[in-house]
């Protein structure tokens, strides 16, 4: 298992940043104390009611867990007994008693949802595809753009167009215009889709290995144009963006971390970046001379970054940002942290770190403050990961979904996308061989 360092440390200028820890125990500390044995509350727990077993001071002679007497075997000295739990994120409020009198209280959450893969009725892509990007349109279809074959092919330009309602891929008559992978597909709330950063060759060595060119998709007449960048150019790729509102009628665009350039100037170097960089939209042109959002974090690439109230385009205002970066195989450091820029300055928070250390991985939002993260792998394709997990931000904490024999396949640079009130379409990525996937899996989540 992994071993994961601190969690990240955060830099801001200040008056724009507000950092508060997560909590990542199971239970508030109380005294006595209140353990609990089984089962791993860390899990999201798939059945609608609760087997649990806990360990208490032995002078206690009577327990209750949300009102439900327990009972305590003679010989373990463990209390036992079943609690019913709903759709969600469930608080379990325990009380022990030392005769008539109340002598100790905890409380400790627990997360039910059942979650079911389904691979029957997606149909295949047409050819192998991962480091791809994909965006849900007005409509309700999906926009595929770049990708590669494989993690050592190059990029390419194809685009792609997913009708749910005809269950079927169609390649784009027009290419984009520069082929690229590891690239951001943000809609905007005009319908069409920007299109930033990325890279073109599978070992990025040079600066003349990223893709600087902007564009935009419009879906109206299926092409692609270019759109000019006044000011520094975008040099990353692995990184995230989203848009929002800004003064005048423009659009914010909002990127942060990724791989590339990190000095700009005559003398360019490539590394990971820790910035969170404002670009103006306007006029179908790009302006890169804002100051961004005042402050640094923990260098990042591979992450998430999403909404936590809408998939409206421009509308969201909170974020999930979170992913990992490996020192060793076995050492990783995690970024979790949600962003909130409602207001008049930009307002950071640490989230509770992910379960398992993951990078390349997917994410979506299934409903408001709900966020199931997919897939991705550790340092090397030979780890790429089936596992899934679910973050709470009423809770800022991460549960792990448990495994079983209907676990997705591993993938990792895949995307996940919000086709349905309770689904999410999982498309392509690379296997632990580094060969792209065809495959596409729908993941249900029964929040109903």
């Amino acid at each position: 298992m992994p071993v994961r360092l601190p969690s990240i440390r955060v830099l801001g200028l200040a008056g724009l940043l507000l950092l508060t820890a997560g909590c990542e125990r199971n239970f508030m500390e109380v005294r006595p104390p209140i353990h609990v044995v089984e089962p791993d509350l860390t899990l999201v727990q798939p059945r609608r009611t609760l087997d649990l077993t806990l360990e208490t001071p032995d002078f206690l002679t009577a327990l209750t867990v949300n009102d439900v007497p327990f009972e305590r075997d003679p010989q373990t000295r463990y209390w036992t007994g079943t609690v019913p739990l709903e759709r969600g994120l469930n608080r379990l409020v325990i009380h022990g008693f030392d005769g008539a009198r109340e002598a100790a209280t905890d409380t400790v959450l627990a997360a039910h949802l059942p979650v079911q893969v389904v691979s029957a009725g997606v149909p295949p892509l047409p050819v192998p595809r991962g480091d791809h990007a994909t965006t849900r349109l007005l409509d309700g279809r999906l926009l595929l753009t770049g990708g590669a074959p494989s993690t050592s092919a190059s990029a390419r330009p194809e685009a792609l167009l997913y009708d749910p309602t005809q269950l079927r891929f169609e390649v784009l008559d027009q290419r984009m215009i520069a082929a690229r992978m590891g690239h951001t597909a943000t809609l905007l709330p005009d319908g069409r889709v920007l299109i930033l950063g990325g890279y073109r060759t599978p070992d990025v060595s040079r600066i003349d290995d990223l893709v600087e060119t902007a564009e935009v998709f419009d879906p109206r007449t299926q092409t692609f144009r270019r759109v000019p960048v006044e000011g520094a150019p975008i040099r990353r790729f692995w990184h995230t963006a989203a848009v929002r509102p800004g003064a005048g009628g423009a659009l914010l665009v909002d990127l942060y971390g990724g791989r590339g350039d990190v000095r700009y100037g005559p003398n360019p170097r490539l590394g990971t970046r820790s910035d969170l960089r404002t670009l103006r939209f306007r006029n179908d042109s790009l302006f890169a001379d804002d100051g961004g959002l005042g402050f640094a974090v923990e260098p990042v690439s591979g992450h998430t970054q999403t909404p936590l109230d809408t998939t409206l385009p421009g509308a969201s205002r909170r974020f999930l940002v979170t992913g990992s970066y490996f020192f060793a195989p076995d050492a990783f450091e995690s970024v979790s942290f949600t962003l909130d820029v409602s207001g008049p300055a930009p307002v950071l928070q640490e989230a509770a770190a992910l379960r398992e250390g993951r990078t390349r991985h997917a994410a979506a939002l299934l409903r408001t403050n709900l966020v199931l993260i997919a897939g991705g792998r550790r340092d090397t394709p030979e780890t790429a990961m089936n596992t899934a997990e679910l973050y709470f931000a009423d809770a800022r904490r991460f549960f792990l979904l448990p495994p079983d024999d209907n676990a997705p396949l591993k993938r990792f640079g895949h995307t996940a996308t919000h086709v349905g009130p309770t689904r999410l379409l999982v498309i392509g990525g690379f296997d632990p061989r580094g060969h792209g996937r065809t495959t596409s899996e729908y993941i249900d989540v029964g929040l109903f």
